[in-house]
């Protein structure tokens, strides 16, 4: 399974990429029955599977892509042209491996080579930034396994370094968390700045979404909408 349908009758969708190695479950409690929302997850698997859903039911569509969501959402969606309300990407960017404007390439490679139980505690804590944040994640904790989990990271390692030019999307907002363990904030800044995207700094750690508490508060603290 790659995506996750929370329906509510309602004619707007939030689509949700979610990050690497994540699943519908963390972001669960922010539905409050305003929306219906979309959980995209296991980008490796969304070949095929994103154009036979009906995007066509909804009067708007919000695209929300957090952290190696952001390079996932470029891939399938910059050439589908949907007509999406708004675009926002969370903690991440459009070049996710590199010095400058993402994670730094060598980082990247030892989360690849090193990734096991014991490392992806310690990076879902870094994740988090903080012991009690943490232990509210894990309430709802991705079912991934180890091995599912390392070969996203590696689909989402070649995709960044092929060079490909990717028909990116037209993002309206970036949000930056500046407590970002994973993501460098500075990074993060520079990447939105030189695309000239509009951007939005929060006290967050790299998972921001306990700032909200529904997609609903989430929308109207954003309140932008496409120029």
């Amino acid at each position: 399974m790659s995506f996750y349908l929370q329906e509510n009758k309602s004619k707007k969708l939030i689509l949700f990429i979610t990050g690497w190695g994540i699943d519908e479950r963390p972001t669960l409690f922010m539905d409050d029955g305003k929306f219906d929302i979309l959980t995209l997850y296991d980008y490796p698997s969304l070949n095929h599977k994103i154009e036979d859903f009906n995007f066509e039911q909804y009067d708007e569509i919000t695209l929300v892509a957090w952290s190696l969501g952001v390079l996932a959402a470029n891939i399938y969606f910059g050439e589908l042209q949907l007509n999406f309300e708004r675009c926002i990407a969370i903690n991440g960017t459009g070049l996710p491996v590199d010095d400058k404007f993402g994670i730094p390439r060598k980082v990247f490679d030892l989360t690849l080579k090193t990734w096991s139980e014991k490392a992806r505690e310690k990076f879902n804590l870094r994740m988090c930034g903080g012991r009690s944040e943490f232990e509210r994640f894990t309430e709802n904790f991705p079912q991934r396994s180890i091995q599912n989990q390392r070969l996203e990271l590696e689909w989402c390692y070649q995709k960044a370094l092929t060079g490909d030019q990717y028909n990116s999307l037209k993002w309206d907002l970036s949000i930056i968390g500046m407590q970002d363990k994973i993501f460098p904030s500075e990074n993060m800044t520079a990447y939105w700045a030189h695309e000239g995207t509009v951007i939005k700094k929060i006290n967050s750690a790299h998972y921001p979404f306990f700032q909200w508490n529904s997609w609903t508060e989430f929308i109207n603290e954003i309140s932008l909408k496409r120029c």
